[in-house]
């Protein structure tokens, strides 16, 4: 597989010399024969002579890639070279060729600004991208086919008829390009807006009914999944009476690959559908195919049909009863999935007045047989919940939650679920709320499977205000505690940030904890192990939110933090004051004198930051100036020495780095 290659950015040296030449008639740069004056147009001559004419793959192929940038630098010749290149590029070798086209649709933009450049383009261009669509490569054919269709939009609305149109229906009726034929069928799908309703209702509509009929298979494939865009471009009473019956036609085919790509085609096509009747018709139909797979792929797509349906206005009832059958009578796993996988967003599109109509199908799926549906629905039963609101979700998902998250069902689906666990809960009524307490504690207890006290712990900071404070003192400060002291370091660190946040909620609103509250603050502000000074700092971070209380409790322990021995204390607590300036302005101004450079840096400025990096001072502050003492300046975001020296040259260069 070929790759992409950069564009070459100019002249070196030596083409400079030969370009200031008097004879521009050296060997091996044909086609430069005169001087324009102009330099870049002389430039863009020689690489016309010294890459479009090379004996070279590669430099053929740069030429390609810079083609943009040559036709710009032509500018009034531009029309004299470009054809003849663009004919001899498509000509050459597959790669040189692909990377023409590539880069032909932003050529021809600027060449067609150029006098005649409009005039070849419709006269020479079009018909030679025509004649690419038959290459017998299919990845250069489609390549062309993609030029050619971005090139539409340059034409004026009378030559997309008279010029594109009519070649595509041409290549269209061909009757042994089978290739070439689909790809036509493509464009004018794409390219329908672009010709416009008056030429789509006279030609399109009527000859896509000549295709569906076509002998060979891939075509009326080709036909089946390109249809969206015309169907999208004619007025609706067109697409009723013209190419509705088209799909009914195809959905009774004899090929399977035919009523496959109608089948996928669907979602789309309801999209663009006014008239949903005549597609819920079609769409009954494949529910009834005499082949397996086919009932199966059409049962699979009521989901997303129901979406588009909804999407636009109302969900027509046989669709709704189509999907529910569906969800609720799955005989198969992949049935059953997709089903659960559109299930959300069925809802959403049908709003909460819906929900009796769908509800069936929930309870069906989450309570399927088939572990990948329940796995599904336990991950967007939030989601669900957000769109149904609290009094249902009290009724009929709390019921389902429990249910997933209890002792007969499999780990993976109670991890699935416990993933959003406190999203959910936001969507649950207080009372009910409280019926998940013991959850708690089980998610905290230790097993070799660490994943659930991870769930807890990085849930801690949200949980903590969605229970009442007696909740919250006898089951998630236990449980924060337990998880504090975990082995695993992805539990103990956001565990930390918890406690910070459970803390903050029990001093505010009850007293009965103040003392063991700051007796384990003190213990771990003041521990011998750095680890837990960190953890305190960690717990900090949450309480700052809350002033107050802060000031009350942990502003000292944090200040003799800042002062820390060891960097990785500091650094935390640089991390905090940076985000919380206000707080802390003399505090950020000592941190960054620090004499960790990771501690001055993390408390400066974005500004100040960026101006530090960029002029390499990290390095200086652990070498040749650390001897002579260095002193941050906050108003100008440089270093200087403290004797007053600036490290900084008058260009603003680092004095290191040319010393």
């Amino acid at each position: 597989m070929w790759a992409p290659i950069e564009a070459f950015e100019g002249p070196t040296e030596s083409q400079r010399s030969y370009l200031d030449e008097d004879d521009m008639s050296a060997p091996g740069n044909a086609g430069f024969d005169r001087r324009t004056g102009d330099p870049e147009t002389d430039f863009a001559l020689f690489t016309i002579g010294k890459y479009a004419l090379s004996g070279e793959k590669q430099e053929r192929r740069l030429f390609a890639a810079c083609l943009p940038r040559t036709i710009a630098a032509l500018k009034t010749q531009a029309g004299e070279y470009f054809i003849g290149l663009v004919e001899a590029m498509l000509e050459d070798e597959t790669e040189v060729a692909m990377e023409t086209l590539d880069r032909l649709p932003e050529s021809v933009e600027k060449w067609v600004k150029h006098a005649e450049g409009y005039k070849d383009l419709v006269e020479k261009l079009f018909p030679l991208l025509g004649q690419a669509l038959y290459e017998p490569n299919e990845t250069l054919a489609r390549k062309a086919a993609d030029a050619y269709g971005k090139l539409i939009g340059l034409l004026t609305q009378e030559d997309r008829g008279t010029v594109a149109l009519t070649q595509l229906l041409l290549i269209a009726h061909e009757e042994e390009k089978e290739q070439a034929k689909i790809l036509a069928i493509r464009l004018l799908n794409e390219s329908a807006p672009a010709f416009g309703r008056g030429l789509s209702e006279q030609f399109l509509s009527s000859e896509l009914i000549a295709l569906a009929d076509d002998s060979s298979e891939a075509v009326r494939r080709a036909v089946a999944s390109s249809m969206s865009g015309i169907f999208r471009t004619v007025k609706p009473p067109i697409a009723h009476s013209k190419l509705l019956p088209i799909l009914d036609h195809l959905s009774k085919d004899s090929k399977i690959s035919v009523r496959r790509a109608l089948v996928e085609a669907l979602p789309d096509l309801a999209q663009t559908c006014a008239n949903p009747q005549g597609l819920i018709g079609v769409f009954a139909q494949l529910l009834k195919d005499k082949n397996k797979a086919i009932k199966q792929l059409a049962a699979q797509k009521a989901g997303p049909l129901a979406v588009a349906f909804a999407g636009m206005g109302g969900l027509p009832e046989e669709v709704m009863k189509s999907f529910v059958e569906q969800a609720v009578g799955s005989q198969t796993e992949e049935c059953a999935l997709a089903c659960a996988q559109y299930l959300p967003a069925v809802v959403l599109a049908l709003g909460p007045g819906h929900w009796s109509d769908i509800s069936k199908s929930f309870l069906s799926l989450a309570n399927s047989a088939h572990k990948a549906a329940r796995k599904t629905v336990a991950a967007c039963l939030h989601e669900l919940a957000k769109a149904v609101g609290p009094a249902t979700t009290d009724k009929d998902l709390v019921p389902v939650f429990a249910n997933m998250t209890g002792k007969s069902e499999v780990e993976e689906i109670k991890y699935v679920a416990l993933t959003h666990f406190a999203d959910f809960l936001m969507q649950v009524s207080p009372e009910k709320r409280t019926s998940f307490s013991e959850l708690i504690s089980w998610m905290a207890m230790p097993r070799p499977n660490w994943r659930f006290r991870e769930l807890l712990a990085k849930q801690l900071v949200p949980l903590a205000v969605l229970f009442d404070v007696d909740s919250v003192r006898l089951e998630l400060w236990p449980s924060s505690l337990r998880l504090l002291t975990d082995p695993v370091a992805v539990v103990y660190l956001p565990a930390a940030q918890g406690i910070g946040a459970l803390s903050t909620r029990l001093l505010r609103d009850t007293e009965d904890m103040r003392e063991e509250i700051t007796d384990l603050l003190s213990s771990y502000s003041s521990n011998v192990s750095c680890l837990k000074r960190q953890l305190f700092v960690h717990m900090a971070g949450q309480a700052v939110s809350d002033i107050s209380v802060f000031k009350e409790v942990y502003e000292e322990a944090f200040l003799r933090c800042v002062k820390d021995p060891i960097a990785t204390v500091r650094l935390l607590c640089a991390e905090i004051v940076r985000k919380w300036p206000g707080l802390f302005p003399t505090l950020l101004e000592d941190l960054r004198r620090d004499c960790d450079s990771e501690v001055c840096r993390t408390a400066l400025s974005d500004d100040q930051e960026a101006n530090w990096l960029a002029t390499g001072l990290l390095l200086v502050w652990h070498t040749q100036y650390w001897s002579e003492g260095l002193q941050f300046q906050a108003e100008t975001g440089q270093m200087t020495c403290l004797k007053g020296d600036s490290l900084l040259d008058s260009s603003g260069f680092p004095l290191w780095a040319s010393s």
